[in-house]
Order: C-alpha cells, then structure tokens, then sequence
C-alpha cells in the first residue's frame, strides 16, 4: 500500500489504525463526517459533550448546508437507541456520537441490539489521543475496543477514502460499527486572527510508574536523602487518612474526596495553581519527586505543569502509606518552598472571597459549607459541583465527609451511587445522611434511580438548576462554537422536580437567598427522600472571574 503524505494507516483487528502527521481535530472530524455523508449517511445523533465537540461542530456545518439531519438527547443510552430507531425505520446507517470515558460504555445496549437485529448503527465515540492515555487524565479509559464483541472497530485519525469506504462498506452490511475519534486541543474554532494548534507530540509524557503495594518508595527515600521537593497528589479515595509523619520538604495537594486530612493540608489545588506566585513564578513551587495516590486528581492546570516539567511521578496503591511515614527534620530553604504553597493558597483565598455575586452558583454552595453538619456524607456530581466544593475546603465542618465518582468522572450515575451509599449507611445505623450536590444535566441524566424500592429516607438532593451545562462556559473557546448553547451546554428551561414529583419524593425549590436558607434547613431536619431544586443565574455567575478578572481556566 503505498503511504499518503498526511497520514499512512494499517489493518489492525479488523479495523483501521491511523498515523497522523499535524492534522487538527477540526480538519479530522471535517473529513470524517463528509465522507460518511457523501456516502449516504443522513442521520446524527448527539450527546453533549467537550472531547466530542469538533463532530458535533462538522454535523452542524453540515445540517446548515442541508446534507445532514442532527438530533440531540443527553443521556447516552437514550441517544443511541434513538439513532437505532432512525435506522430501523429507514434502514440505511444512523450515527450515534458521545465524548470520551463512561460516555461510551453507555452506547452499550443499543450496540448489542443492533449488532442481534442487524439494524445498521455507527457508533462515533471521541476520544483523547494516545499521548493523554495513562497518564491520569480524566474521562480516559480503554475505550477503543470497549465494544469489541458486539461491532466491528476502526480507529479514525486522519482522512483516507478507502477507510472512509470500509467504515460505510462494514454499516450497510448491518450490525453496529465502532469508530474511535481521537481527538487532541484545540477542539473549538480558532478565535478570528489567531492560529491554534495542536499539542500531539509535542509534549513527552513522564512515565507513571506503580510501585509495589503497603511499602515505602525507593523514591521517596531518596528523594529524601538527596534533600529534593517532594509533592503528594491524592486523588478520589474515599479512605478517611490522616497524614502525619511529612517533613518540611514534602507538600500534599488532595482532592477533598480522596479522604486524605491533616493540617497544612492544601485542598483548593485549582485555587493554589491560580495565585499570581504560582503562575508567574513556577520553578520555585516545582517538585521533584510527585507521588500519585487513588483516582485521577480534579485539577488539569497542576496536572500539565507536571507534565510540562517532566518530573518523576510514581503512583501509589495504599492510602494509608501516608499514616506511616516517618517525620524528618528540613532545611530552611526546603521550608521555604513548603510554606510558599501555602501562602499561595491564602493568598487566592484573599481574592476569591472578594469576587462573587450575592445570588450566584457561588453562594449557593457556600451556604450547604454553612449548614451541612458533621453527620452528612456529600457526594459532589462531576463538572462544577465538586470544583465549587474544593474551592470551599476551608468551610466544611470536621466529620463532613466527601466523595464522588471520580475515577472516570463521567457525570452518569451519580444520584444512583449515592442512593446506595444511603442505604449502606442505613443498614449501618450510622445515622449519617448521604447528601448529593449536582447540576441539573447530571439530575435529569439519572432519572431512572428514582425507580429504587425501598427509596433510603436519609437520603437527600440538592440540584443547582442553572439551565444547562455551567462548566462549558468555563472552557476555553467553546462559546466560539455557533451551536454551543443548542449542542454543547444544552441550555433548557425545566425543572428537575417533576422526576421527583412522580415517585412521590418531597421537593423543595430556592430561587434566592433567603428562600435557599430556609430550604436547607428543611432539608437537613427532614427525615425522609426530599429533592431541593436551586435556580440560579447559571453562566452569567462567572465562576473565572473568582481566580482572576476575566480569566480562565482549562477543564476538560
């Protein structure tokens, strides 16, 4: 086969892998989805999402020319089975398209029924580039051969016609057909004048090396009898740990629900990475040695320094390592560093509490900081919801405890786990109450766990409503898409309370703050199910504009 200038591709179980050299994610999803048109297809179906963002920009060009038809449903499963549908009606491929991680074990039944009935389905899932896979990025599994049982595979990366022709040649014959996009930044139009570019191969990743279970680093001990920085990152673990036994050389930056306690802890690690200190001036704050424990950690800012630096990362299995850690003494330089973190926490600390408006997604979550009580377990929804959490982690009450799906951090499922934590709790006679913090897509995404019988009556759910998807407005470049409201933030009008209304659940509304107060304290001396719905203002709240006056921040 002779190899194309652009990109060459190979047969690899029994689908197309594709080379890439220096084709955006833009031009990809462009040719990608023409060539399917331009072969017949007529139908596409969306999720919102961000990593899927270039396909769901390339079928809005096209509907707006008349070649393409697109239809948009938020949950994934719902999604796929409607373009199932179309292609049972018509009998010619519909496309189904999600962004990367759980996104894409959701397209799972509709992939098996049309794999038995031989309906016609292709399955268009986003993924991150091979450079961002294993080294704890979020929403990244091992999604390319998810389906594999069930659809034929092809890795799309570039834009050849003869793949193009196999991909159209494999969906007519019937059955699903599985083609992975991966995807690398920037994935929104270019601002007018200025060019971006993409990062693949730009950037050499440090490798993540595990080490072995319950035994203290050969790195960490010589990095210790070398005098090097030491950073500890603890991602979602659910573990309640309380460090102790660190030197003065050694900083710990914890999501608030890795379980991970102790003073000088510093949760707010997005907050940290935007004190002007840390931005301006890096190399003082650079470790280097980073220890990684539990789930991929929340902050992308810090997770990119690190790799930028290249510094030796190693991955720890055993949370409660840090309970056994012998204490040390430190040089005055090493302190220095330890205490210029902590000052730069304090410091954005100082600027966040200057900037939010009185009624806002922002004061809302400061006042559940005021009222949750020491009995309450909350579990943050995925997006906004845990971010606003760790911004508040000087606020929470000593027994609150924290905790989210923060592994593959897709926003499935979330009132459902936390509905089994509180009937694990119940069972327990703990008497704690489980508490879910959410947004409304994540709300609405999970409607079907209202169906539990018995329904746990300490648990309770707090929905900011603010219309839509709140954190797309946080990204970079994405209101520069023409369809982002329709598409991408998936902006509506409804409430969330009728899903609970149908299953008889108690429901509270807020829609300022005196009316939040009251509610809150309903809620926490209630002793059954009860739903609180908050409307607020939404993407006018500016939560950029807490680190820095129209700053931004990078979070997908």
């Amino acid at each position: 086969m002779g190899r194309d200038p652009i990109e060459s591709a190979e047969r690899i179980e029994g689908g197309w892998a594709m080379s890439v050299v220096r084709i955006d994610s833009l031009e990809r999803a462009r040719r990608l989805l023409t060539g399917l048109c331009a072969r017949g297809l007529e139908h596409f179906v969306l999720s919102p999402g961000s990593r899927n963002a270039p396909l769901i920009g390339a079928a809005a060009q096209l509907e707006s020319e008349g070649l393409l038809t697109t239809h948009r449903l938020l949950d994934e499963r719902s999604a796929a089975h409607f373009a199932l549908g179309l292609a049972m009606a018509s009998g010619q491929p519909a496309a189904v398209c999600c962004t990367s991680g759980t996104a894409v074990a959701n397209l799972g039944p509709a992939i098996i029924e049309a794999a038995t009935s031989k309906v016609p389905l292709i399955a268009l899932t986003a993924d991150r580039p091979a450079h961002l896979h294993n080294v704890g990025e979020s929403q990244t599994i091992a999604q390319a051969s998810l389906h594999a049982e069930h659809a034929r595979l092809f890795s799309w990366e570039a834009g050849r016609e003869d793949a193009l022709d196999d991909i159209w040649a494999a969906a007519i014959q019937g059955g699903a057909v599985h083609v992975n996009v991966p995807l690398d930044s920037p994935l929104y139009p270019a601002e007018q004048g200025i060019s971006e570019s993409s990062s693949a191969g730009d950037k050499t990743n440090p490798a993540v090396r595990p080490e072995p279970k319950g035994q203290v680093p050969e790195a960490l001990l010589n990095a210790r009898e070398k005098g090097e920085r030491v950073m500890w990152i603890c991602g979602g673990g659910h573990r309640q740990v309380e460090v102790g036994g660190l030197g003065q050389r050694e900083v710990v930056l914890a999501d608030l629900n890795s379980g991970v306690r102790g003073e000088g802890v510093i949760h707010a690690v997005d907050r940290a990475m935007q004190s002007s200190e840390v931005k301006e001036h890096w190399p003082r704050f650079e470790p280097e040695l980073v220890l990684v424990l539990g789930a991929p950690y929340l902050s992308r800012v810090l997770r990119e320094r690190i790799r930028d630096c290249g510094v030796k990362t190693v991955q720890i299995t055993v949370a409660d390592l840090l309970e056994s850690l012998p204490t040390e003494a430190s040089s005055s330089r090493e302190k220095a560093w330890w205490t210029a973190w902590h000052n730069a926490n304090l410091q954005q600390l100082e600027v966040q509490q200057g900037r939010h408006k009185e009624w806002s997604d922002f004061s809302v979550y400061q006042q559940i900081a005021e009222v949750a009580e020491g009995n309450w377990d909350l579990h943050w929804g995925n997006s906004t919801a845990v971010r606003y959490a760790q911004l508040l982690a000087e606020k929470w009450r000593k027994g609150v405890r924290h905790f989210g799906n923060r592994g593959a951090a897709g926003i499935d499922g979330s009132t459902s786990t936390a509905m089994g934590q509180a009937a694990a709790e119940k069972a327990a006679s703990q008497g704690r109450n489980v508490v879910l913090v959410c947004g409304d897509l994540s709300f609405m995404y999970d409607a079907g766990a209202w169906t539990v019988r018995p329904l746990p009556h300490n648990f309770k759910a707090v929905v900011i409503n603010n219309g839509g998807g709140g954190i797309f407005s946080w990204l970079e470049g994405a209101q520069r898409m023409p369809t982002f409201e329709r598409d991408i933030a998936a902006r509506h009008n409804e409430s969330v309370l009728p899903i609970a209304k149908m299953h008889g659940v108690k429901t509270l509304q807020a829609t300022d703050e005196e009316g939040l107060r009251r509610a809150l304290d309903e809620l926490a001396c209630t002793n059954e199910a009860v739903v609180l719905e908050v409307i607020t203002p939404g993407a006018e709240d500016g939560f950029c504009g807490i680190f820095a006056p129209g700053g931004t921040i990078t979070l997908a």
